[in-house]
């Protein structure tokens, strides 16, 4: 990926073509913390939900792992009641991996594993035969990705 500077822009002091080149130089530099493992429905919204590319680094490999996008298997609706699942990639690899929740008339999200790094939360109804970005809740928290020590 390319680099760019950044500017702080601002529509009060920069003028003409300057102004959208700034912005566009602030997108470049902001794009790949604020775009990794974002999680939204996919194009055609089906039971799946789409993780935009990311990158993790796994401290005792000392490994920057680059992920492409992913999409989730298919989720299947609940039958009785509501459910949340949560959907988080491992620290080490940025594989996604689905945490399946439980039925209930007020559903809880089930506890983060360990190892892995929360991108979102589902909210899904007995009625469920699409996921949209309205079900999902955005818990992406990768400045928080664990750290594993090495030696120096």
């Amino acid at each position: 990926m390319t680099v760019a500077t950044w500017l702080q822009s601002s529509y009060a002091t920069l003028s003409g073509s300057a102004y959208p080149l700034a912005l566009d130089g602030d997108i470049a530099v902001a794009k790949r913390f604020v775009d990794a493992f974002a999680p939204h429905a996919a194009a055609s919204p089906n039971m799946t939900i789409l993780l935009d590319a990311g990158h993790v680094y796994a401290a005792a490999a000392s490994a920057l792992t680059e992920v492409a996008q992913q999409t989730t298997s298919t989720i299947t609706a609940p039958v009785t009641h509501p459910r949340i699942d949560r959907i988080v990639v491992d620290a080490g690899t940025g594989v996604y991996q689905i945490v399946a929740g439980t039925e209930a008339t007020s559903p809880a999200a089930p506890a983060i594993p360990a190892g892995k790094i929360p991108v979102c939360q589902a909210l899904l109804q007995t009625t469920s035969t699409t996921i949209t970005n309205s079900m999902l809740t955005d818990e992406r928290a990768l400045w928080m990705t664990p750290v594993t020590p090495r030696n120096l």
